[in-house]
């Protein structure tokens, strides 16, 4: 697999793990509520990173500069970097962009792509997506 192929695998409840390089994403996507306005194609995701002991900080900056560059965006809607105040190394992104295509795009940027190449000296475990559907 190359560095910025995905590959997915199959997991229960609608899950699907995606590795970039070594970096494990899990989404959950639920095909079971129908959206409140069908003609909105925004996508909003929740991802949440966990930092390896003692490189809170380093991820902290990687992170500030990835938001940077991702807000400026052209399909970014909002990329807001939050913590855990209960857990100060858990990093929580609230993510809305125009439509998939929005976020493809930004999955395959230089930026984040190079976000990409360090996480995995910087995150433990794996890092939690998830995809959201405005329902009300």
């Amino acid at each position: 697999m190359g560095k910025d192929r995905a590959a997915s695998t199959t997991l229960p409840h609608a899950a699907r793990l995606t590795t970039f390089s070594s970096i494990h994403y899990i989404l959950h996507e639920s095909p079971v509520m129908k959206p409140v306005n069908p003609r909105d194609t925004s996508v909003h995701l929740i991802a949440t990173v966990q930092a390896k002991p003692g490189k809170e900080t380093e991820l902290l900056d990687a992170l500030a500069e990835l938001v940077d560059a991702s807000i400026a965006e052209a399909g970014c809607l909002q990329y807001a970097l939050h913590v855990e105040p209960e857990r100060p190394g858990v990093f929580v992104f609230y993510e809305a962009w125009q439509n998939q295509a929005a976020l493809d795009e930004h999955m395959a940027s230089t930026h984040f792509q190079s976000f990409v190449a360090i996480s995995g000296a910087l995150i433990e475990g794996t890092t939690d997506i998830r995809k959201l559907t405005r329902i009300r």
